[in-house]
């Protein structure tokens, strides 16, 4: 039941910290909670606490613009997201390490040297094991979403519907009906939670409802699917020749050793995890199909339409003197206007009376960089060879570090692992991670801040690179299969979560153009 004494000691508190509460506002939101909204929303007082008034004490805040592509190391990652979202994630309703934790969620002093867990993490995900081992099982996937059979459906269910099948091929190389459907339906809640964020919201209790019935199917179930997902790693250590097509695989090879490898229990949980970071894949494919479709005639869906006919037109696959071909820029650029992920989120310690009943997040958002005038000349138009000139991953040497930053040194070292198939994974002096082939060729990444999609610096996200692949891949497919978008004339479309604090219609359907 809801403990009205606590309630009422968290709204003040809240109330005199965040000031996002008014005064006059405690009271309705007192006699709302006890007065309006179902029983049902405050029947597990565990719940109830750890996460319904938990969630009273978030408060966010956000940093300026950066002018360098850079976060610094005391910007911690450690425990960087909500407290009340922790008990998705761990049983004891926090971080606990022995159970295993995602290098998304560990400071970079706690990554091992020279950030080696993050390291492993790429070695599993690189641009020429992306051609090899992924792409074909990317490839099945629009076949199914982009299937003639699916023309004029809504194509966001049929997504929906068959995501979670890919997920854990390239994970863990498991067949769509050898998954238990509480890893599909844990997946589904773990982003409805994710898309809803917030635990109560005052003008939508079935919402609230909603979160809690999923949040409570993750909790229940997810021991199930942690012993799961550990005895398929078990089975990829036992036969590792027979995954040498899945992140597993490649993770548990260049692991590392010490203090700070990648242990198997993080393999493990980083299985779990991803169900967050894969899952705005969704959010970009819809974004996408919206600015190509036929019936968008905006100004800005009519610039992305021209650039995206030209560049496929064109011998798209051919690179420059730094390894980018026309559609690596494309796909760039989608990114850059889409932003899919809005902000590169940390923890504040807080301090002082109230330190206790405060939870601090702070967010560079990346939104206002990637339209930054500061960054661009034309930061509002659709300009794929924007990229052409922009800095690359491979190019900050010190002397460039020191000129661009105005700083005595570096914050990072140069330093790299060497995967056990002869490939390297190394950090420039920003921190960004990037891999080089066999061969010695660089894989790198776009290196300015006015590119913010995938984050900055140490903190970068570790699947950009497969991100981009699979977006080249789209691109790819929708243009050789003659595919085109348009609205559905639905009265009562779908509207479905998809990705942290987003929810899409799902009212966009395909043609096949003979």
């Amino acid at each position: 039941m809801l403990d009205h004494k606590k309630l009422d000691e968290v709204i003040k508190v809240s109330t005199k910290v965040k000031q996002s509460v008014r005064a006059d506002d405690t009271v309705q939101i007192a006699q709302y909670l006890e007065s309006n909204l179902p029983f049902e929303l405050f029947d597990n007082p565990e719940y109830t606490e750890k996460v319904i008034l938990e969630s009273l004490n978030l408060l966010r805040s956000q940093n300026l613009t950066l002018t360098l592509p850079m976060i610094e190391k005391d910007l911690q990652k450690k425990d960087a997201l909500p407290k009340y979202m922790q008990g998705l994630l761990w049983d004891e309703w926090a971080r606990n390490e022995s159970d295993g934790t995602t290098v998304f969620l560990q400071n970079y002093e706690d990554r091992g040297a020279n950030n080696l867990k993050k390291k492993a993490y790429v070695s599993g995900l690189t641009p020429d094991l992306y051609a090899q081992n992924y792409e074909p099982k990317v490839q099945t996937f629009f076949e199914c979403m982009f299937a003639p059979a699916n023309t004029n459906s809504p194509l966001m269910d049929i997504y929906r519907d068959h995501y979670l099948d890919l997920y854990w091929s390239l994970h863990l190389k498991v067949a769509p009906q050898d998954i238990p459907d509480y890893a599909k339906q844990i997946g589904l809640d773990f982003i409805n939670c994710w898309a809803i964020f917030t635990p109560l919201n005052l003008d939508n209790p079935e919402q609230s409802l909603s979160f809690k019935t999923s949040y409570e199917y993750v909790r229940a179930n997810r021991a199930k699917l942690i012993d799961w997902i550990s005895s398929r790693v078990q089975e990829v250590r036992s036969n590792p020749d027979q995954f040498k097509d899945t992140f597993v695989y490649h993770w548990l090879e260049n692991a590392g050793d010490g203090e700070g490898a990648f242990r198997d229990v993080d393999i493990t949980f980083e299985c779990f995890h991803n169900y967050l970071a894969l899952s705005q894949w969704g959010h970009t494919i819809y974004k996408m199909m919206n600015l190509l479709r036929d019936d968008n005639t905006s100004d800005k869906a009519q610039s992305v339409k021209t650039q995206y006919q030209n560049i496929m037109s064109s011998d798209y696959n051919a690179t420059d003197s730094s390894g980018f071909s026309p559609l690596d820029y494309l796909a760039l650029e989608f990114f850059r206007e889409i932003v899919p992920n809005g902000g590169s989120i940390s923890r504040y310690y807080a301090t002082g009376k109230y330190s206790e009943l405060v939870d601090e997040i702070n967010a560079h958002a990346h939104k206002p960089l990637a339209l930054s005038a500061h960054h661009w000349d034309d930061p509002f138009d659709f300009n794929p060879d924007r990229f052409r000139t922009a800095p690359k991953s491979d190019s900050i040497d010190v002397e460039a570090f020191k000129q661009v930053s105005g700083s005595a040194r570096c914050p990072f070292t140069k330093s790299a692992i060497h995967t056990s198939d002869g490939r390297s994974i190394e950090n420039n002096l920003y921190g960004t991670d990037y891999a080089r082939k066999s061969d010695g060729t660089a894989c790198p990444v776009i290196e300015t801040a006015g590119f913010s999609p995938f984050g900055f610096g140490y903190r970068r996200c570790p699947g950009e690179l497969l991100t981009i692949g699979v977006f080249k891949t789209f691109l790819k497919f929708i243009w050789n299969n003659k595919i085109s978008f348009h609205l559905l004339d639905d009265a009562n479309p779908e509207v479905m979560p998809i990705a942290p604090a987003t929810f899409i219609t799902d009212n966009i359907g395909m043609k096949i153009n003979n």
